[in-house]
Parts: C-alpha cells; structure tokens; sequence
C-alpha cells in the first residue's frame, strides 16, 4: 500500500528511520486513492511547435512549484489550443 504524510510518498512495510511516525491529533493514515481519484493527462510533444510557439493556455510543471510554492500565480511555459485539443489534458485545479 502507498500512502502520502508530509508530503512524501510512503510505501507500507517501508519503514523510516527510528519507526512510523505518528500523525497529528484527529488525523488518520489513508491510501491515496482512497481520498482522490488518481490520474494523469499527457504533455504535448515538445518537438512539435504547433503546440508550444505563441500558446496562450498556462502549462504548470514541477518548476512552477520550486519556484512559487503552493500558489501558482503563472506558469513559465503556455500551450496552444491545438494543443488542448488533440491532448487529454488535465485543467488546474483553481481556488
């Protein structure tokens, strides 16, 4: 079984240095598919330009979050509606 705790991916029978680490007061250990759907899109063929050059929809990759932590404001990089189109891709969740 996988889990996630602070942030990490944890794998039952794994077990960190020094034992399990208990969890804060109310809170109680979930399988990850438990609580969400798992899922993925694709990422569009970066060789083809139709779908990277003058795009207009935001495209948030792992180093939107280096840079900006969990708010992300803007994405570095944009892709087309060709892109959106011939893709299964997943919009951003937006609070």
């Amino acid at each position: 079984m996988k889990t996630v705790e602070n942030g990490q991916l944890k794998v039952e029978n794994a077990k960190p240095k020094g034992g399990v680490r208990s969890l804060p007061k109310g809170w109680e250990r979930k399988k990850l598919g438990d609580v969400c759907d798992i899922i993925n899109g694709s990422t569009p063929l970066r060789s083809n330009k139709e779908y990277w050059d003058d795009g207009d929809f935001p495209w948030f990759t792992i180093d939107d979050i280096k840079e900006q932590g969990r708010i992300i404001t803007n994405t570095k990089q944009k892709v087309t509606n060709k892109a959106l189109n011939k893709l299964r891709v997943l919009p951003m969740c937006v609070h």
